[in-house]
């Protein structure tokens, strides 16, 4: 699985913050001016390309680099930009207790044309190959060793921090009712 990037999607409730955040300061206003929104630029083996902690892959980021490129370094770009695009169904009945029960929503991490972002990071970007990230490596950021996750990953790799050579790992959200251009509530998805 060298180079590729592995997420998982999955609704989830948060009931704490992961021990990295008392690593780092709170996430500040990013390039997409809204908070917890961060960029980073992951430069692994010959892959290059901007990541957001609001689910977007490919971005224009820090150092104008608008695109993938592979093999790195050359202007073979192959990625232009992508990400996380979700849709589902509100669990239960409309009630007073849950007035969005039944209800068809969707999200956008990642929006083309950028009017109907819904994605708001929750952590940093957090890098294996960084030194300081790395001593500090949450473990729900570990390559999973369970029995159902970890029979994906090689024995060898279950209970690491990465699986390849430079991972990256952030929580992303787009429940944040604040964030809601174009659709009347959230859905509640949090990707890792």
């Amino acid at each position: 699985m060298r180079g590729m990037i592995v997420l998982y999607v999955s609704s989830l409730l948060i009931f704490g913050a992961p021990s990295i955040l008392a690593q780092k300061p709170a996430l500040q206003l990013g390039d997409a001016g809204r908070p917890g929104y961060q960029d980073a630029i992951m430069q692994v083996n010959r892959v290059q390309h901007g990541v957001s902690t609001g689910g977007t892959i490919g971005i224009a980021c820090c150092d104008a680099l608008n695109s993938s490129y592979w093999p790195k370094g050359t202007g073979d770009s192959y990625l232009f930009n992508s990400g996380f695009q979700v849709a589902g169904i509100i669990a239960g009945q409309k009630s007073a207790s849950n007035p969005w029960g039944g209800d068809t929503t969707g999200g956008f991490f990642f929006d083309p044309k950028g009017t109907t972002e819904h994605g708001v990071g929750l952590t940093y970007v957090l890098e294996s190959i960084d030194p300081v990230d790395h001593a500090n490596w949450p473990p729900e950021a570990r390559v999973p060793s369970d029995d159902i996750a970890g029979s994906r990953f090689d024995p060898l790799l279950r209970g690491r921090i990465a699986a390849s050579e430079g991972d990256f790992w952030f929580l992303g959200w787009e429940g944040d009712p604040g964030v809601n251009a174009g659709r009347a509530h959230p859905l509640g998805i949090l990707t890792e």
